[in-house]
This record gives structure tokens, C-alpha cells and sequence, in this order.
């Protein structure tokens, strides 16, 4: 979800892959992007991708900063 609300057209779940070494793991991926684009009332990934891209909200530089303090904080 992260990945497409900052505008990617696909995400890479291949670590969770390798550590499950399940392909079961696909639809649970599924289920629970259906499940939070239900709760979000979102009918298809076109109508929140791109949502939190920077260029889409009024202060790219409080979205840059907030993604660095997060970032930072992990350390």
C-alpha cells in the first residue's frame, strides 16, 4: 500500500517470498490490500495511487522532512 500510495505501479515482495517459501503468501497480500482499500472506500488501486506522491500535497518539504525524522528515528 505504501508503495502504491507514493505512485509505484508495482511492489517487490520477494524477501517475504524467500522467508515464507510459500506462494500462500501472495493472497494473503491480496486480502489485505482488498481489505484496507475497503475500509479506506477506495473501489480501485487508480484511485489512491499517487495519493502521498510529493508532488501532490501542498508541503513536499514537510512530507521530505517527516520521511527523514522517520527514517533517522530507526537507527
Amino acid at each position: 500500500m505504501k508503495a502504491l500510495l507514493v505512485g509505484a505501479d508495482v511492489g517487490c515482495i520477494c524477501s517475504v517470498l524467500h522467508l515464507r517459501q510459500d506462494i500462500g503468501v501472495i493472497g494473503e497480500i491480496l486480502e489485505g490490500l482488498t481489505s484496507w482499500m475497503e475500509r479506506k472506500g477506495y473501489g480501485a488501486l487508480s484511485d489512491f495511487r499517487g495519493k502521498l506522491r510529493e508532488t501532490n500535497l501542498n508541503d513536499g518539504y514537510g512530507f521530505e522532512r517527516a520521511q527523514y525524522i522517520m527514517a533517522a528515528s530507526q537507527l
